[in-house]
Parts: structure tokens; sequence; C-alpha cells
């Protein structure tokens, strides 16, 4: 695991397997701290993640290419985040 760890930079999420990482040197350090108290992007919005996903990078992309300004187009965003339509179905993960 080591040796497909370092070619990938990839760094496990199972801190026994971490630590072997990091005996390979500190190169790693920074973000094996960071592992300790991430969390997944899907955690609070579950199998709805695609729609928040598709909403922010829908308004990404209208910002980047001039369809929208950048004001504009994440509030569009938010708005169908958090529309009443989509309140029983997206929800704004807990904090």
């Amino acid at each position: 695991m080591e040796h497909v760890t370092s070619l990938m930079y990839y760094l496990p999420t199972k801190p026994a397997v971490t630590e072997q990482v990091l005996k390979g040197g500190p190169e790693y350090t920074v973000f094996a701290k960071e592992t300790q108290t991430a969390r997944s992007r899907t955690k609070g919005y579950g199998a709805n993640y695609p729609k928040v996903s598709q909403a922010i990078w829908t308004a990404i992309q209208a910002a980047i290419t001039g369809t929208s300004s950048v004001s504009s187009a994440l509030q569009t965003a938010q708005g169908t985040i958090s529309s009443p339509a989509s309140r029983t179905t997206i929800r704004s993960p807990a904090r």
C-alpha cells in the first residue's frame, strides 16, 4: 500500500495506514493532520449531493462564461439549494 500511495500521491484515511505512510517522509504530514477532522462533501447532503453539486458547478460555469455575474450566479445556486420545493430533499450539512 505504501508504494501505491507514494506513486499516486494518495493519503489513506485509516490512521494505522497513514502512520505507515508518514514513516517514509514528512511530505504528507500536514495533509494527514487535516484528515483527522475532515468530512466528506456528501455527508450533510447525502443522496442529494448531486443536486447541490450541479447547482454549484452551474453557477461557476455561468460566472466564468459571463452569462451571469458572480453574485447573481451564486444567488441562483443558493436559491436552488434552499428552495421550498427542495427543502425536504436538500438539507444544509450540520456543523
